[in-house]
């Protein structure tokens, strides 16, 4: 019988999991391996995962001063966090966190301390504004022209 072209072919749905060889049409891809799994075997423990410690690592942190511990190249973390509290909470201190400033966008214009989470950059300058004087009305624009200014409606 010949094919129709308007029959769909089944056998290029889907793909074969990599663990058991059965085809699965709706497959999962693990994230550590890349390797394509059915349900049954989407697990990392159920595939047998070469990576499966990848990724899941947990910094300890000091159950008296809640700093996060540094750990160095096959050290125990017992002792690394042991050694911490030792030392009255002031060495092997991970210093690796992102400053609360930097997630911030201050505002440039003079003598306002604002910040935004989100940039507001103004469309002729290309300088960061805050809320208040995003528009360039409100700070002052240099790259425009007299003719181009207009009072803002507010609604």
């Amino acid at each position: 019988m010949a094919a129709n072209s308007e029959e769909i072919d089944l056998m290029g749905i889907g793909k074969h999991c990599s663990y058991c060889r059965r085809l699965d049409i709706l497959p999962f891809t693990c994230t550590k391996c890349q390797e394509v799994f059915c349900k049954e075997h989407m697990n990392e423990v159920a595939h047998e995962c070469p990576n499966q410690q990848m990724g899941n690592v947990v910094l300890p942190t000091c159950p008296l001063c809640q700093a996060v511990i540094l750990l160095k190249d096959g050290r125990n973390v017992n002792d690394q966090v042991e050694k911490h509290i030792i030392s009255g909470c002031q060495d092997l201190i991970a210093t690796n966190r992102p400053k609360e400033s930097s997630l911030f966008h201050r505002c440039t214009y003079r003598k306002c301390k604002q910040k935004e989470l989100v940039p507001i950059c103004c469309d002729k300058c290309h300088r960061n504004f805050c809320i208040r004087h995003r528009h360039y009305q409100d700070h002052h624009c240099s790259n425009v022209t007299q003719s181009t200014r207009r009072p803002i409606a507010v609604h």
